[in-house]
């Protein structure tokens, strides 16, 4: 990395207005960068669903953790919440993004697992 990398990270803290930020390759990069900062690991299990990119998956299995696929709401395309519990070996939410009004839906089923 060089002085441009540099100068791109110290703009994007300012425009962003946060304290850190960390440009990576890819999007791939991103997602592993991502579960690294959540400590995903060994024993963990990672929803997501299965219409995605492959990188979503690839990155949960290089941590060693479990993918558990959840599908879609065909009208959004977003993880459908109600089809969390049906047998998806649930045990709880390190952390949720994504459309905020199932993002609440989600870790509220986490609390009771």
């Amino acid at each position: 990395m060089g002085p441009e990398v540099n100068e791109l990270e110290e703009k994007l803290v300012a425009f962003v207005g946060v304290k850190h930020c960390i440009s990576c390759s890819s999007g791939t990069d991103a997602l592993l960068i991502g579960l690294m900062a959540l400590d995903i690991g060994p024993g963990d299990e990672v929803i997501t669903v299965p219409y995605t990119w492959i990188s979503t998956a690839e990155v949960i299995a290089l941590l060693n953790a479990k993918t558990v696929f959840v599908d879609i709401r065909p009208d959004t395309f977003n993880m459908d919440p109600d089809r969390i519990e049906a047998g998806y070996g649930f045990h709880g939410v390190k952390r949720a993004t994504g459309c905020q009004k199932w993002v609440d839906r989600i870790i509220g089923r986490s609390v009771r697992h």
